[in-house]
């Protein structure tokens, strides 16, 4: 369900969220990326449960700080170079309890599909960085792509995936409002692009606490960036 904001497009503001959490559904994490992002140092939180994830020379900018900037997630030209918004717990796992239906939103351009890339992902993930995001044995459910791969809704229970591929749906390097969406208790999860329901699992889902998280690693020497990344938030159910 996704939220706009007075101009019809925005960021999903905090008191939109948390009016829709209600009394039953907690907050994992929040930003619109109004804060100035250069004046926070790596792997330091910001607004509402939101880590700077950055490494081996990854950046992170933004267009207008203290206004609604959009974020610009940069890998470096090297092989390893990786940027991540993220929700941190030390491992192992993370905030989002897979019994609790969590769900998360947000709003980028991935990056274009390549042989540079790596990975991105946006949705739960198990581990904290995006080096380790295209390994199969992790407890997962997000939006993904590898190299020169489409996007692809994928679900794993440490062992083995599920994957839908989205790419008669999604160009990458388009503009889109991105949801992963537990229910059941964690017996289906719904993968929403624009509003629209892309994908539904219920084989080989995650079975473990995950991070919230959004962002990519390279394995080369070119450049690489998610574009106009917007707001990010994630809930869950409170018991």
């Amino acid at each position: 369900m996704p939220f706009y904001g007075p101009s019809g497009g925005g960021a999903a503001s905090l008191e939109d969220v948390l009016e829709d959490s209600g009394e039953n559904r907690c907050l994992l994490m929040w930003s619109d990326f109004t804060l100035d992002i250069a004046k926070v140092p790596t792997f330091k939180q910001f607004d509402f449960g939101c880590d700077k994830f950055v490494d081996s020379g990854g950046t992170m900018n933004q267009e207008t700080a203290n206004s609604g900037g959009l974020i610009y997630l940069n890998t470096s030209a090297s092989s390893g170079g990786a940027a991540a918004i993220e929700h941190y717990e030390p491992s192992p796992g993370g905030p989002a309890d897979y019994t609790k239906d969590p769900r998360i939103q947000f709003k980028c351009a991935f990056e274009t599909a390549q042989s540079a890339l790596r990975c991105q992902v946006g949705g739960f993930h198990d581990v904290r960085a995006p080096t380790e995001w295209d390994e199969t044995n992790h407890d997962i459910a997000c939006f993904r792509s590898i190299t020169t791969g489409n996007l692809f809704a994928v679900t794993g229970d440490g062992s083995s995936e599920t994957t839908t591929d989205l790419g008669s749906v999604h160009t990458l390097g388009d503009d889109a409002v991105f949801e992963v969406i537990s229910s059941g208790n964690g017996g289906t999860w719904t993968f929403k692009i624009n509003g629209t329901t892309r994908a539904t699992h219920t084989s080989n889902l995650p079975n473990a606490r995950m991070k919230c998280a959004v962002g990519l690693s390279n394995n080369t020497t070119t450049l690489l960036r998610i574009n106009n990344l917007d707001y990010i938030w994630a809930t869950q159910d409170r018991d």
